[in-house]
């Protein structure tokens, strides 16, 4: 008597997957399509986003009808950050032409700029300390690593929706002080000190152009918290030194009241690192004071 109702099941299971199977292929064949897409719409952005940077380097005047000294910083969003106030308290010298170049979806690899900094010939390159390295590839879907973003923005911080935004510049939310030590450990690992894009600031150095590796603040709760990105900046600056490049590290404590988010800097944060940035510049080009 137990046979027939065994039987009735097994054929009810096969009716059930040849429902669901084609559900699933077909959602399989839906992700395969639009992270294809998403992939072809982002390469599409970064290209884009690298022909607006080799612009901005093009556009620096040659050198001989230039009325100022042109600086260019080659850096990520916490130079952004720094540097893009509309205040005429943190303005630049007449003397100083400040040509900052990040981007909406990441920095332009500097390998790509390279051609045009060696024409344009800007009197000083600094690349910041996050690109002094190439990053690891990443064959993940791109829809992947945006959901890992959204994921991080909207689940670490429980308190997303309600907290009060940041004063700064680039209004980024307060601090996501969970995780973030753990983050910044696995990001500046210091047993792995691969430096391999000095090479290039010591080609542009070669072509007579004067350089420098930019190590933007952060707090000094985080740099506590997670020594290694002082032990990473110490390795960054030993090895700038052995190719005769310099290490721009602005000094002093810094609170987490100058930060959004512990790395980039508010409105204040980005008022005290404008006037030691202005007076480093103005020494190492030997400008007046």
């Amino acid at each position: 008597m137990g046979d027939p109702p065994r039987a009735l099941r097994a054929v009810s299971g096969l009716r059930t997957w040849a429902f669901v199977l084609p559900i699933m292929l077909a959602g399989f064949a839906v992700f395969a399509i639009a992270s294809s897409f998403a992939e072809q719409l982002w390469d599409a952005d970064v290209a884009s986003g690298l022909a607006v940077q080799v612009k901005a380097v093009e556009s620096i005047p040659p050198q001989g009808s230039r009325t100022a000294r042109v600086v260019v910083i080659i850096g990520t969003s916490l130079i952004r950050a720094a540097t893009q106030g509309s205040g005429s308290q943190d303005e630049f010298p007449p003397s100083i032409q400040l040509v900052v170049i990040t981007g909406k979806q990441g920095t332009a690899p500097v390998e790509d700029l390279m051609p045009a900094l060696l024409r344009a010939h800007p009197d000083l390159v600094l690349l910041e300390t996050n690109l002094i390295r190439r990053p690891p590839p990443d064959d993940t879907p791109l829809i992947v690593r945006r959901a890992r973003h959204v994921q991080w923005a909207l689940l670490t911080n429980h308190n997303h929706f309600w907290a009060p935004t940041c004063t700064g510049r680039v209004g980024r939310i307060p601090a996501k002080v969970r995780g973030t030590h753990e983050q910044y450990q696995s990001l500046f690992a210091s047993a792995d000190p691969s430096l391999d894009r000095l090479p290039l600031l010591a080609e542009l150095k070669a072509g007579g152009i004067q350089v420098g590796v930019l190590d933007m603040p952060r707090a000094t709760e985080l740099e506590t918290a997670a020594p290694n990105l002082v032990r990473w900046r110490n390795i960054v600056g030993a090895a700038a030194e052995k190719q005769g490049v310099g290490m721009w590290s602005a000094p002093g404590y810094w609170p987490v009241d100058y930060f959004c988010d512990l790395s980039h800097l508010n409105y204040d944060g980005a008022l005290v690192f404008h006037k030691w940035l202005v007076g480093r510049l103005e020494q190492a080009l030997n400008l007046p004071q």
